[in-house]
């Protein structure tokens, strides 16, 4: 979508515009999002009561024990990964409100020129 707005800059304004606007707004909702999963990790609010797959079903009692110690459930409120004290849900607000301002600022120049 980038790559579209770029060529886009150098037919038409308002196409580039546009996709730049499109794409700021999907890098806000990305920050949105990961601020909500921080929040998770945090233990601000709860999360998603399910955070492992979907339930295959089982036959009987011994098949339903058989699954839930082969399963290897994913947390959603613990940081997997932490880099310079800061999950990858807590990085992704910050680099993802730094892209939506580069999509913004690309946005406006392109309509001061166009």
């Amino acid at each position: 979508l980038a790559l579209a707005a770029w060529f886009a800059a150098g037919v038409t304004g308002r196409g580039a515009r546009f996709l730049f606007a499109l794409i700021a707004l999907a890098f806000v909702a990305n920050a949105v999002l990961s601020a909500y999963h921080s929040g998770v990790e945090f233990k601000w609010w709860p999360g998603p009561a399910d955070c492992t797959g979907a339930y295959q079903g089982a036959g009987d009692a011994a098949d339903f024990m058989k699954q839930l110690q082969q399963i290897k459930g994913v947390r959603c409120d613990e940081g997997s990964l932490r880099i310079l004290g800061l999950s990858l849900a807590n990085a992704s607000i910050f680099i993802s409100a730094a892209l939506a301002a580069l999509a913004s600022l690309a946005a406006g120049r392109v309509m001061r020129r166009g």
